[in-house]
């Protein structure tokens, strides 16, 4: 019997409440960083580990929460993935010793990380006509969460000269527990791709699980997602100090850039949702890639505020690249959307902890300039990767389409 349009329609947004949550989430810490030294009396290697702690978290989290979604249901996953990020976010809050804390952001990153790789097979699942157009728009509640972060610690909770840290925390909590109970609110989702309960179990099994690892294709695909996720993390992470360090931006003017910057991924994400059923989502995907290629050093070469201001043209163009790569993978095995939205995932991940450190590495050495310019040999390897993809798809379909690449 065919899943209810309606409750089709509310699950979806219950994952778009979801996605907002950990959005949140992964910008929340940055501005409170400060505070919670001063509170600790930490160094800044102790005050780092917290965030080494969540990333773990978050792996693991996305790891196991997407193949257990596809074997288990969606449903209870995501449920439990709530439970985590409201007990990690209360932790947060009020926990006044370091080692809990610790133990406190690496629930938070588990319930966070489980929530990302199931729902976005959750959507992937309900939306299967129009994926690429349904994980864009999800994607864009994750950019929105990701704004709402610092606005709120810098302009809103600091304000009320409240305690920010169990505020900001308990807002995440609030929405965990809501997210939470809308999962139970709904009936049961119908298993992934229309599965039975032994083919679910299968999925879930070895002997998929190597047909994931083995296909060259969903290989291509990560090292997409991983120099998107660069790409994102080295601008939010270094853009500010490079204008500062080149251009004698003030801080506030750095924090506006790539302030700027998120406005217009979430712009671009959106747009992408409006095009990528006219375009195909593979065509999506090689335009994308070609448009940021040749923008970013147009930004880094700007001798002005205003010039290197452009990055936010970069991240228009960009934006639609993760969310669209993960709806060919879908089409391509969509029978394991859980595990394979996990995997695919973590290796994004690997953009955000990897590339920023080489950049920190080469600034020291070369100036940030130089440091950021690596990332332009990485858009032009994605390029590269595109047109390559447009090939494997075409050539060794597996599972689904043919990619879409009309």
């Amino acid at each position: 019997m065919a899943f209810e349009e309606a409750q089709r329609g509310s699950w979806i947004r219950t994952a778009y409440l979801g996605y907002l949550t950990i959005g949140l989430i992964s910008t929340l810490f940055g501005p409170l960083l400060v505070g919670f030294q001063q509170a600790l009396g930490l160094s800044h290697t102790q005050a780092g580990l917290f965030v080494t702690s969540q990333f773990v978290g978050s792996m693991l989290g996305t790891l196991v929460g997407g193949a257990a979604s596809d074997r288990y249901g969606r449903r209870p996953l995501l449920a439990l993935a709530a439970g985590l990020v409201v007990a990690g976010a209360l932790g947060v809050a009020f926990l006044p010793s370091y080692p809990l804390l610790l133990g406190a952001f690496l629930l938070l990153g588990m319930g966070s990380g489980a929530i990302n790789g199931s729902a976005n097979a959750l959507v992937s699942d309900l939306a299967a006509r129009q994926r690429a157009a349904a994980l864009n728009r999800l994607n864009v509640n994750f950019s929105m969460g990701a704004l709402l972060g610092p606005f709120l610690v810098a302009r809103l909770f600091a304000a009320g000269r409240s305690p920010v840290r169990p505020l900001a925390y308990g807002l995440v909590a609030g929405l965990g527990l809501l997210f939470g109970l809308r999962c139970l609110a709904h009936p049961p989702l119908p298993l992934a791709a229309g599965l039975s309960e032994s083919q679910a179990g299968e999925a879930a099994g070895g002997s998929r699980l190597r047909q994931l690892l083995t296909d060259g294709t969903l290989w291509l695909m990560g090292a997409v997602l991983m120099i998107y996720v660069a790409l994102e993390s080295s601008v939010a992470t270094w853009w500010p100090a490079y204008l500062q360090e080149h251009l004698q931006a003030t801080e506030a003017a750095g924090g506006d850039v790539v302030t700027a910057f998120f406005v217009a991924v979430v712009a671009g994400r959106w747009i992408t949702s409006v095009v990528v059923d006219r375009w195909g989502a593979l065509r999506t995907l090689q335009v994308e890639a070609l448009l940021a290629a040749l923008l970013f050093p147009l930004a880094l070469a700007g001798g002005s505020l205003a010039g290197a201001g452009s990055i936010a043209l970069t991240g228009l163009a960009a934006a639609g690249l993760f969310a669209t790569t993960l709806a060919l993978a879908a089409d391509r095995h969509p029978d394991q959307s859980g595990a394979l939205s996990g995997l695919l995932i973590a290796m994004a991940s690997a953009g955000s902890s990897l590339f920023p450190l080489w950049i920190g590495f080469a600034g020291d050495r070369w100036g940030l300039r130089a440091g950021l310019f690596t990332l332009e040999g990485l858009l032009i390897l994605l390029v590269l990767i595109s047109r390559l993809l447009g090939r494997q798809l075409h050539s060794r379909p597996v599972g689904g389409r043919h990619g879409q690449g009309r």
